[in-house]
């Protein structure tokens, strides 16, 4: 189970810093999963910190369960890991307010 208020490590705090200083445009999500489908921790850490509180707001509000919603956010991300090679370089996530697209990655 994910806990979703825990505060990053100072050692993933500084590897997403030095993927920024390095990457150049890391504020795309399309470069990060790109980096996460090449296998960079950082990049997907980036990622997670990026969506994790409005997908999980997303999912809670979907099955009204705490411990259900952290389940499937760990899920979610643990696909996107997974699959992240599948859709390069053609992925972005929606927010969550998006009409139509509300809480989709769109390929």
């Amino acid at each position: 189970m994910l806990n979703v208020s825990v505060r990053p490590q100072p050692a993933a705090v500084a590897a997403v810093s030095a993927l920024a200083a390095t990457a150049g445009k890391t504020s795309s999500d399309e470069v990060l999963v790109e980096q996460i489908a090449a296998g960079s921790k950082p990049a997907m850490q980036a990622l997670f910190a990026r969506h994790r509180t409005y997908v999980y707001r997303w999912l809670l509000r979907l099955v009204s369960n705490e411990t259900l919603a952290e389940d499937l956010l760990s899920e979610v991300f643990l696909d996107v890991w997974r699959q992240a090679g599948l859709c390069v370089p053609k992925i972005r996530f929606c927010n969550i307010g998006d009409e139509g697209r509300r809480g989709q990655a769109v390929m």
